[in-house]
């Protein structure tokens, strides 16, 4: 696939690589070719909606202005606002505040310009956060000992931690939701991305589905990225198998 090819399928391109290409057209000719597998492939499990979503996510942490032209695309491939937000919400709590912050820049922007509206009537409900660690199967032990100090603010982090996690009729799927929250601990290098990775194939992803989710994350966030979340994928699977 050519870089015209690559740009005309998937809506965008940076200028700003057209150097790149005149210089070492050989070397541009294999990224592109890399990039049509993750942006633009002719066989997939992970839908193009969410592999813009996953690149806007890491892209929102970089605080990278190339995540308007991820998210326009996601938009055009069938994402509503509310998927969004809800997406780069979930990207925020592995990526900090300046992450949601600096998405919702876009986001309103985009949504002004195109007059969408995400209705508030139709937000996703917080489940439970007495339910929580049951609901998700997993818990830090590291939270019950700080609980012992700070009660009052870990009810608060529990009852947002149930808007993210545990969610009643989300409109931005659990396990998309856990996808999102393992490619920015890959990006983070941060081992939690285990329990993530596994609650993700519990509520329906596929191994095959997060092989991608690590490929397309690996993009923005270098191959690092891939490489940490693979560690932890065939470590899932060779347990499988075994069993």
């Amino acid at each position: 696939m050519t870089a015209s090819d690559l740009n005309s399928a998937r809506g965008y391109s940076f200028p700003e690589l057209d150097f790149l290409r005149e210089q070492a057209p050989a070397y541009d000719a294999a990224r592109q070719r890399l990039l049509s597998f993750v942006y633009t492939p002719t066989t997939s499990t992970l839908a193009i909606k969410d592999r813009e979503m996953i690149a806007s996510a890491i892209l929102a942490v970089r605080a990278f202005p190339s995540i308007e032209s991820h998210l326009r695309r996601a938009l055009r491939e069938g994402a509503t606002i509310r998927e969004l937000i809800e997406a780069m919400g979930v990207a925020a709590l592995p990526g900090g505040g300046p992450t949601q912050a600096f998405a919702m820049g876009y986001l309103s922007k985009i949504a002004a310009e195109q007059g969408l509206v995400a209705d508030p009537e139709n937000e996703t409900q917080g489940g439970a956060p007495e339910q929580l660690d049951a609901e998700r199967g997993y818990d830090f032990e590291v939270f019950d000992w700080m609980r012992g100090y700070t009660p009052d603010y870990d009810d608060a982090r529990r009852a947002f931690l149930g808007f993210l996690y545990t969610p009643v009729d989300p409109v931005l799927p659990v396990k998309l939701r856990e996808i999102i929250t393992a490619a920015v601990l890959a990006f983070r290098g941060y081992p939690t991305i285990d329990i993530h990775l596994r609650r993700a194939l519990a509520e329906g992803a596929t191994m095959l589905e997060l092989i991608e989710a690590m490929q397309v994350a690996a993009v923005p966030g270098g191959s690092p990225t891939l490489h940490f979340a693979l560690t932890h994928l065939k470590r899932i699977a060779d347990e499988d198998a075994a069993a």
